[in-house]
């Protein structure tokens, strides 16, 4: 087995965009963490990535058009996990990254009420949901697609055109059913639908999505035990 070295990309302090700084070591794919608004504003001189995680910062507006320029990414996370509120317009230039294949936006376009940019803490505002754009219809190559916790009443019509999609993560959405078009993904095998609680507290509900989509694995599992609370809200 032939080896190489491992990329590690940080941004340093000048306009000169990121470093790489080169070890001998097992390969692995060069990664870049961007952890401030003025690493993601010179993010298109990366260009060399694999992997791209951007933190989750409430601040950001939008994702700069010069992502465009990563060529040879693969994987794409914006995770917010269980806390974080973001929701940046992700830009037309997205469907040029042809090599992706795992894109995270998980919490990532949640237009819940959050903290207003230099607002006091304590006080908050409404995002409005940012549509996303239909060049994603250009991923080719994306397998998992992750758009969970960002309360999506419905699933977004671009995902229909993915035609390579095989897992889609929608948990902790507000979805109520899921659409037809949907069957006619050949290769998506695994939706997974944990804290849709109008699907996952219903067990006739599920049935019946099991039937419609035999050929899909539908995860219904909560990760947390709360169709108590949904079925039995508290009366006025």
């Amino acid at each position: 087995n032939s080896q190489e070295g491992v990329f590690q990309a940080t941004f340093s302090g000048s306009e000169s965009g990121a470093r790489v700084q080169h070890t001998s070591a097992k390969v692995s794919p060069p990664k870049l963490t961007v952890k401030s608004m003025s690493e993601l504003a010179h993010i298109g001189q990366s260009q060399d990535i694999e992997v791209l995680d951007i933190l989750c910062m409430e601040q950001m507006q939008k994702i700069p058009e010069n992502i465009g320029k990563l060529r040879r990414l693969k994987v794409l996370r914006i995770n917010c996990g269980n806390g974080g509120i973001t929701n940046p317009q992700i830009p037309d230039s997205i469907g040029k990254l042809s090599e992706l294949r795992e894109l995270v936006l998980y919490g990532a376009q949640d237009p819940s009420e959050g903290h207003g940019v230099g607002s006091p803490p304590g006080t908050y505002r409404s995002l409005k949901r940012r549509a996303l754009p239909s060049s994603m219809a250009s991923l080719k190559n994306l397998e998992r697609l992750n758009l969970g916790r960002n309360r999506y009443p419905e699933i977004p019509s671009v995902v229909f055109a993915m035609t390579n999609l095989q897992e889609l993560d929608m948990s902790y959405s507000k979805l109520t059913d899921l659409p037809n078009e949907l069957r006619n993904r050949p290769r998506l095998s695994r939706i997974i639908l944990n804290g849709n609680y109008a699907i996952t507290c219903k067990l006739d509900k599920q049935a019946e999505l099991r039937k419609r989509f035999p050929a899909i694995h539908l995860d219904f599992t909560n990760e947390y035990n709360s169709c108590y609370a949904y079925l039995n809200p508290p009366k006025r």
